[in-house]
């Protein structure tokens, strides 16, 4: 008997990450990229990569303005870039893909299996989710954890407003000079990464949750009028 003939649309192929992006991305950081390729939409351009891109920015000398690309942004009507463009020149930024879950699909590992998701992996069952551990247990979140049970500071009204799950957000800070963890604390999303564009020194100033303890922070405080990039997750 005749051998049958394979099927060609069994499954696809695997998209191959782009050796540009994949050779010059580092989990954590931003980095400046000259596209060498012909044009292609940015979604297209990031997928497959073992780094997930959160954003991408485009200054666009013509109208003065920075165009921006965010996962998701899309739906959202957010995305202002759409292509990466032979030649020009785009500041990628990129972090470590998400953990698959397991098959209980609580975000926890079975030998952590307290229903909390890694995000909110305090030890408490959902029913106590008062952000303590067990061993902690006097009804403070950790944002508050002084050992009573006074309510924590209101988050900031602007930033709560303004910020997206998933997406970056510009925002034109109109209180006085506050330090970036006080200004993110309390929200109801987890503040990733804060951005602005030193015109003096002509280079990015950012900050990171946990950042000062390694030393990367450049960022410290939103000043009155300055103009900040916010990306933020469900927490």
């Amino acid at each position: 008997a005749e051998p049958e003939p394979e099927a060609e649309d069994e499954a696809e192929e695997a998209a191959e990450p782009n050796p540009l992006l994949e050779a010059t991305l580092v989990a954590g950081t931003g980095a400046f990229v000259q596209w060498r390729d012909e044009s292609a939409p940015v979604g297209e351009a990031v997928a497959a990569l073992t780094l997930r891109v959160t954003a991408v920015y485009w200054w666009d000398v013509a109208a003065q303005q920075w165009r921006s690309w965010f996962p998701g942004g899309e739906g959202l009507g957010v995305n202002t870039l759409e292509s990466f463009t032979e030649g020009a020149i785009f500041f990628v930024y990129a972090e470590e893909q998400a953990a698959e879950t397991p098959a209980d699909d609580d975000g926890d590992t079975p030998a952590d299996d307290d229903g909390d998701t890694p995000a909110d992996d305090d030890g408490d069952m959902p029913a106590d989710d008062d952000g303590d551990t067990p061993a902690d247990d006097n009804g403070d979140t950790p944002a508050d954890d002084d050992g009573d049970d006074a309510p924590v500071a209101e988050p900031n009204p602007q930033l709560e407003a303004a910020l997206v799950a998933g997406t970056g957000a510009f925002v034109q800070w109109r209180g006085e000079s506050t330090s970036v963890a006080e200004a993110v604390a309390g929200l109801t999303l987890r503040v990733t990464r804060v951005r602005t564009w030193d015109a003096g020194a002509q280079r990015w100033l950012e900050w990171f949750p946990d950042g000062e303890a390694f030393g990367v922070n450049t960022l410290r405080a939103l000043e009155p009028g300055g103009i900040y990039t916010f990306v933020a997750e469900t927490r």
